[in-house]
């Protein structure tokens, strides 16, 4: 079952405005695309992110999306927010930055 629902408060559910898509390959860490995708879309430096492990398990991630490099079933999607963005990153290569602003309602 694909349930899209938004299901965060509303007043701090984000607004799409600044949207970015990057790809990532079979070989790389799902991980690390993640890290590369917010730096390029955020602050231009990686050390300026926190901890990737403090919001998302990686091994976790990466055993979630292994699924790509077998090549089996449709693509999975994990969202979760990070350095105040929404990612979403599925199996079949997608990356997908949003930035966050709340909403001041």
């Amino acid at each position: 079952m694909d349930d899209n629902t938004d299901h965060r408060n509303p007043s701090t559910a984000p607004t799409e405005t600044d949207e970015s898509r990057f790809e990532w390959e079979p070989a790389e860490n799902p991980c690390t695309a993640v890290i590369e995708a917010v730096t390029a879309s955020t602050t231009g430096d990686s050390a300026d992110l926190p901890p990737l492990y403090n919001t998302v398990d990686p091994d976790a991630l990466s055993a979630i999306l292994a699924e790509r490099t077998t090549g089996s079933g449709s693509a999975i999607r994990v969202s979760f927010e990070y350095a105040g963005t929404d990612v979403t990153i599925d199996s079949h290569g997608g990356i997908v930055v949003r930035s966050i602003e709340t909403r001041n309602d």
